[in-house]
């Protein structure tokens, strides 16, 4: 990469970096390979007798086995099987590919499924990754079917997808249905069909207004109401409290509010993804101590050095960055790459990631996947899924940009 001074005319300087001379990009070899290693543990610890077969979570000792378990229609199962169509990715070896294929049959059932905000998660993170990384067009009907049950829980009167059901008389919405969006995107792209991006859209604006605050942190969960299509509480189910930032949340932001503007190239969504990190650069890019691996919430007042961290929301920010990044001119001339890349160093060396560590089972460790209910310090599934998808991007950045 030439060795460049950025001058930008931008409405915010803080919106440029270079990188610098001595710029030296991550090599992934060694963890590529422990990556593989944990993943033949995870496939080790299903329990194919039983309803609840798929390690979600490991236990604060990194087994599988001592952790959360759920079923095949339970969002956080599918990661594990995604992460086989990312390891084929990584290494294009028949062994991933076979393995991909084996255990995407156990996930088939959740294309005809309406009763889930997730199935777009779900979708792409199994057969949405099989068919970008294989062009396997086998996949295209899945996809279909999915997202064909997946637009009948938006109501064009609150122009929202409805997440959840839990509360009578609501229309529960939460941030993680941003991450839902693309499945929808892609489907119009196969299908031609324009309602599949409409609602994307209209989800996808809607959210921004309702959902962020001034200070451009956000809400986890709104209830709405069906009848005059405005928030009634705005609060949380995982974070700290009502009016804090639960950082896993903020980050489904943006990882959204990324492929939103990648896949569309509004305007608007790059105007919104440069707010929601805004938030995170201003509060943990890095955070106070320098680190730029996430705490649990940003507004937990608990002294940095007891405040759990949660990997699990870093590495899903960690790809919007990346993929955000990949939309620019100059991609490694960015500040989204410089914060991204200085996230990716910490988040692939201890205490976050050890390949030394034969004991602990999950990719990464210290994730956090509900603080309030005692769930921290844990191997998660979608950490290191999302973690693996960022060392895709940042591979593929380094052999589009760094000799030119």
């Amino acid at each position: 990469m030439r060795a460049t001074t950025l001058v930008c005319i931008l409405a915010t300087a803080a919106l440029c970096a270079a990188q610098p001379a001595g710029f030296v990009p991550l090599d992934f070899t060694d963890i590529i390979a422990y990556a593989e290693r944990q993943q033949d543990k995870w496939a080790a610890a299903i329990k194919y007798n039983v309803p609840a077969a798929w390690p979600q979570i490991t236990g604060e000792d990194g087994l599988w086995a001592s952790g959360d378990f759920n079923n095949n229609e339970s969002w956080g199962s599918n990661y594990g099987p995604g992460n086989a169509w990312l390891l084929y990715k990584l290494t294009g070896k028949q062994k991933w590919l076979d393995e991909g294929t084996r255990l995407q049959q156990y996930f088939l059932s959740n294309q005809y499924r309406n009763n889930s905000h997730d199935i777009g998660m779900i979708m792409m993170s199994i057969y949405g990754k099989n068919y970008n990384f294989t062009g396997n067009k086998d996949m295209e009907q899945i996809l279909i079917n999915g997202a064909t049950g997946l637009v009948t829980r938006f109501n064009p009167f609150v122009g929202v997808m409805k997440s959840w059901n839990t509360r009578a008389g609501t229309y529960q919405v939460i941030a993680d249905n941003m991450m839902n969006l693309e499945l929808l995107l892609l489907v119009s792209d196969l299908t031609g069909n324009k309602t599949f991006h409409e609602i994307a859209l209209a989800h996808a604006r809607n959210t921004a207004t309702l959902f962020l605050r001034p200070d451009n942190g956000a809400y986890h969960v709104l209830d709405m109401s069906e009848v005059t299509g405005r928030p009634l509480v705005r609060g949380t189910q995982q974070g700290y409290s009502s009016f804090s930032t639960w950082s896993r949340g903020h980050a489904w932001f943006v990882y959204g509010y990324a492929y939103m503007y990648d896949l569309t190239r509004l305007e608007e969504f790059k105007e919104i993804f440069d707010r929601v990190f805004d938030f995170w650069q201003k509060n943990q890019l890095p955070g106070p101590d320098g680190s730029y691996v996430a705490t649990w919430d940003f507004t937990d007042p608990a002294p940095l050095n007891v405040k759990p961290r949660d990997t699990s929301a870093s590495a899903p920010m960690l790809v919007g960055l990346l993929r955000f990044a990949s939309t620019q001119a100059n991609p490694l001339d960015t500040i989204y790459f410089e914060k991204a890349h200085n996230l990716m160093k910490e988040l692939s060396s201890p205490p976050y990631l050890n390949i030394n560590d034969p004991t602990f089972e999950a990719i990464l460790q210290q994730g956090s996947r509900d603080v309030p209910a005692n769930k921290q310090n844990s191997g998660i599934s979608w950490g290191d899924h999302y973690y693996m998808e960022a060392v895709i991007l940042y591979r593929d950045l380094m052999s589009k940009y760094l000799t030119k």
